[in-house]
């Protein structure tokens, strides 16, 4: 079966293909943006994280480990002290703590 296009129909189909064209690259450009804004949100989570890190360095503290807090959790509910669980703990605090 063939089919004949006249040259109104052939223009349509060109500006379809065009606007959707364009309509695809927009989506692509909008997909990138969101993506490098991603990234950089990234980039600003680990420069704070280590801005942290440095400061609690800096201050002679450690941050308590997962494993380091659960012990400490523990520790607190077997004495039954209804304390909050701390933050940070000077080191040799921590090692009496877990080898007594």
């Amino acid at each position: 079966m063939t089919v004949h296009l006249n040259y109104r129909a052939c223009e349509n189909y060109y500006l379809k293909f065009l606007l959707l064209a364009e309509l695809l690259g927009t989506k692509q450009t909008e997909n990138k943006k969101v993506e490098e804004r991603r990234r950089e949100e990234e980039k600003r989570r680990k420069e704070r994280r280590k801005r942290a890190e440095e400061e609690q360095e800096s201050d002679g503290r450690k941050s308590l480990t997962a494993a380091q807090g659960s012990i400490i959790y523990m520790f607190n509910i077997t004495l039954g002290k209804r304390t909050k669980i701390p933050c940070y703990l000077p080191h040799g605090l921590y090692n009496k703590l877990v080898h007594e």
